[in-house]
């Protein structure tokens, strides 16, 4: 665990260079591109699973470290690659904890820009994204009782594939993002996860400066607000559909960013709005989300 936050922090820091721009927290099919530009993103992400509807004392926590390095092929295509760091514990009816970590399973994707519209202050672009996940991840993790639930392991082990579509209207005090897209989950381990289909919505408004000045460096605050949903099928074990998975969820999450020359430090909260789950699952009652973003 310190090794990997380690290893993340010095990844970021050799590429503390260049200059960023305010885009959505939680995602990353709206990170913008341009030719011969790289990318670095590091999170850690905090998701608090604390509402048990049946009252029977169970809890689940998980943390996540993710990071992001992209890089502009052209002013139109983009390479992203995602490596994060999870650990997992969950409390049971009994109140003994199961608990996992490791590397989580990779992500390579590629952005392209097909239609774009520039007018002085504002810009519009619409992109599409392909990918698959890369199983390098532990999926076979094992704590002092043996070897928890697969649900429980950092990484699946599967080879999945996703694409999607992006809109992003930017202008100089403000920047609305849309993005769709879907997930066709593979099999590993004698099991697959459920196949998923996702939704961002993110509104960024410049809260300060409330003028642009005229000449020299400056930071800027943005308020942002999200609205985050995922609809998910069945998990399925052995060929048999579980229950106790899939379902709706609807975050709405309020965040801030502070975005200098350089880098964007942000923060955000994912707060349930809509849950509607199948079975006896646990439910959220938060996601902590912090961020710091630069480009090089």
């Amino acid at each position: 665990m310190r090794l990997a936050i380690l290893f993340n922090a010095v990844v970021f820091a050799a590429f503390c260079t260049g200059r960023a721009e305010a885009v959505p927290i939680n995602g990353a099919a709206a990170l913008p591109i341009s030719e011969d530009v790289w990318l670095v993103r590091q999170q850690v992400r905090y998701n608090d699973l604390g509402k048990d509807r049946q009252n029977a004392g169970r809890k689940m926590l998980a943390l996540e470290i993710p990071a992001l390095l992209a890089y502009g092929l052209t002013a139109e295509d983009g390479i992203f690659f995602v490596a994060p760091y999870v650990r997992k514990a969950m409390k049971a009816a009994d109140g003994n904890w199961r608990s996992a970590e490791g590397l989580g399973d990779g992500e390579l994707w590629w952005k392209h820009i097909f239609a774009h519209e520039d007018a002085p202050g504002r810009t519009r672009r619409w992109a599409w994204s392909i990918g698959g996940s890369i199983p390098f991840g532990r999926d076979d993790a094992t704590d002092a009782a043996g070897k928890p639930p697969q649900t429980l392991q950092p990484a699946s082990g599967a080879v999945d594939k996703f694409g999607g579509l992006v809109y992003s209207d930017q202008s100089l005090d403000r920047e609305f993002d849309v993005d769709v897209s879907y997930r066709l989950r593979s099999s590993a381990n004698n099991f697959e996860y459920g196949d998923v289909l996702k939704f961002n919505l993110s509104y960024q408004k410049r809260f300060r400066p409330k003028a642009i000045p005229s000449s020299g460096m400056y930071t800027q605050v943005n308020w942002v607000i999200e609205v985050n949903g995922e609809t998910a099928e069945w998990n399925h074990s052995d060929g048999v559909g579980d229950l106790n998975s899939g379902g709706r969820k609807v975050f709405l999450c309020p965040g801030i960013q502070f975005a200098g020359a350089r880098m964007i430090a942000e923060a955000s909260i994912q707060i349930p709005f809509l849950t509607n789950l199948t079975g006896r699952q646990i439910e959220a009652s938060a996601v902590y989300v912090l961020s710091v973003r630069s480009i090089w």
